[in-house]
């Protein structure tokens, strides 16, 4: 049995690991922010802050070309198996972000 044969996790499925567990330590403090602020911000009246639903479709609709190409690609090679991962990897620290970007102070009066 050669060394090779002998690991346990390959490089790419380390490296998974690894940007996983860095982006679930971003979405739950990410949470956690945001969480406390809605906590604290309960008892204020807040204000009607109109959202406009036009700005979202460009990244929905890159998020859906991406995905169909990633599954797309796996008829191609087998390697392509690996972008499904980092896509939800990638989609776990955005999501996390947006909790450290969000402004509280706008919505609150």
């Amino acid at each position: 049995m050669t060394a090779k044969e002998k690991a346990i996790m390959s490089t790419v499925t380390t490296i998974i690991l690894v940007l996983g567990l860095a982006a679930t330590a971003l979405f739950v403090a990410g949470f956690l922010r945001g969480l406390r602020q809605a906590l604290d911000s309960r008892n204020h009246a807040s204000k009607d802050v109109p959202v406009s639903e036009n700005e979202h479709w460009p990244s929905v609709i890159f998020a859906v070309i991406v995905s169909a190409l990633a599954i797309a690609a796996v008829g191609f090679t087998s390697a392509a198996v690996y972008v499904g991962p980092f896509l939800v990897l990638l989609t776990a620290a955005g999501t996390g972000l947006a909790f450290f970007l969000d402004h509280p102070d706008k919505s609150v009066s």
